[in-house]
């Protein structure tokens, strides 16, 4: 803040600890808001809905204009989970160079290969980070495949303290590296279900954000939205519905 705008907060609120307040509400992630009334009736955007716009438009970047008419050739599917188990999943380049990562891991990480897992799959994820840490430019490498396999990441900026995933399954199916193994087995084929397929992966929400987010999320892509899956810690648990995001 600038002096002059010190200034006039402490003139606006001259009792009370209001510059400590305005930090903890730069610095919290939603559990402050301010809400002011103008004389003249301007409405400003929640970060939720400046959020929202964001995924928006990158989704008209990633599979172009769209409209929430029933006959549309996009079908989108929402997830709410970590940002990194999704990608580990979908990942071209880590599906691509897995025999090399686990390779990599025999030598480098011995203790991983200690423990008998129920999916030997599974062993590939906790060598890859391990691989990524050691080498960074495979890192770097990795993101580019990604991105030019239809993988597209929105980090989070309006303090929403969300991050996005935004898949092009088509291409990414185009591409042909594969996904995780459990997943191939269950996908029917790897032709497209419509001529455009977005899933959208949006990193967890907390409390009646969830509800604020989603209810966005709907209103952008309405009639488009084939499910909504949450993934991973409460979204495992047993409830009616509604207790987990309300």
């Amino acid at each position: 803040l600038s002096r002059e705008e010190v200034d006039g907060l402490l003139k606006i609120w001259p009792a009370g600890d209001v510059l400590q307040r305005v930090l903890d509400v730069l610095v919290h992630h939603g559990d402050f808001s301010f809400f002011l009334d103008s004389t003249n009736n301007a409405y400003t955007l929640s970060a939720d809905e400046r959020w929202c716009q964001r995924v928006r438009a990158l989704a008209v970047k990633v599979i172009g204009e769209f409209d929430n008419h029933p006959d549309s050739d996009l079908v989108v599917d929402i997830i709410s989970s970590n940002t990194h188990s999704v990608l580990n999943c979908l990942s071209p380049y880590i599906h691509k160079n897995a025999r090399h990562i686990l390779a990599w891991g025999r030598e480098h990480a011995p203790h991983l290969f200690e423990a008998e897992l129920t999916n030997e799959d599974d062993r590939l994820y906790p060598v890859t980070k391990l691989f990524f840490d050691a080498n960074p430019s495979e890192k770097a490498a990795a993101a580019r495949a990604e991105r030019l396999a239809g993988i597209h990441v929105l980090l989070e900026r309006e303090v929403t303290g969300i991050s996005v995933q935004m898949y092009d399954i088509n291409r990414l199916k185009a591409a042909g590296y594969g996904f995780d193994g459990t997943l191939e087995q269950s996908l029917p084929s790897r032709s497209p279900c419509k001529a455009r397929h977005l899933l959208i992966n949006i990193d967890y929400c907390f409390g009646g954000q969830a509800e604020s987010i989603m209810q966005l999320l709907l209103l952008t892509f309405g009639n488009l939205v084939r499910s909504v899956n949450i993934l991973g810690k409460a979204g495992g648990l047993t409830g009616s519905r509604g207790d987990i995001l309300f």
